[in-house]
């Protein structure tokens, strides 16, 4: 028994869904929600992360140019749903195309740059919007906002 990419991905796309639903039913307001970091001090630019880590390892696996956009102010909460939406459609594609998941990609760069496998790639990018998404609960708890519905796999309608 083997847990696909494909399966983990459309458990994300949901999770995107619920936040997505989430940000728009409590408008511009959740995103200046504090957090204590100065390179992400608020609730819009975790969000900018983690879409933008999602849209780096999409265009990474797909052999597209990078998009830098930790070089830029945070999209305001539209764009950073179309950017959501954009990469989780990248990586979509990439997890039905047939390829050679052990083919080797360069992440990062300079010193901190790292051969993995695409595998380990497409895996990165999956468990590190997770753990990002549980922070997004935890801050909307933290600002007296309930998050929206449960997020665990087991009560997901992903896998049966």
């Amino acid at each position: 028994m083997n847990l696909t990419f494909a399966e983990l991905l459309a458990h994300q796309d949901a999770e995107f869904s619920k936040w997505e639903a989430w940000l728009l039913e409590h408008g511009d307001a959740v995103l200046a929600f504090p957090l204590r970091n100065e390179q992400i001090p608020d609730l819009k630019s975790l969000l900018q992360h983690i879409v933008g880590v999602q849209l780096y390892f999409a265009e990474l696996l797909a052999g597209k140019p990078i998009t830098e956009w930790w070089k830029q102010p945070p999209a305001d909460r539209d764009g950073l749903v179309r950017m959501g939406r954009a990469s989780l459609s990248m990586l979509r594609a990439q997890a039905d195309a047939e390829q050679d998941w052990n083919r080797m990609v360069r992440v990062g760069e300079g010193e901190k740059g790292m051969q993995v496998s695409a595998r380990k790639a497409f895996a990165q990018v999956l468990t590190h919007s997770m753990w990002h998404w549980a922070q997004v609960a935890l801050l909307a708890r933290m600002n007296g906002v309930a998050p929206p519905g449960k997020h665990d796999l087991i009560l997901s309608n992903v896998l049966q």
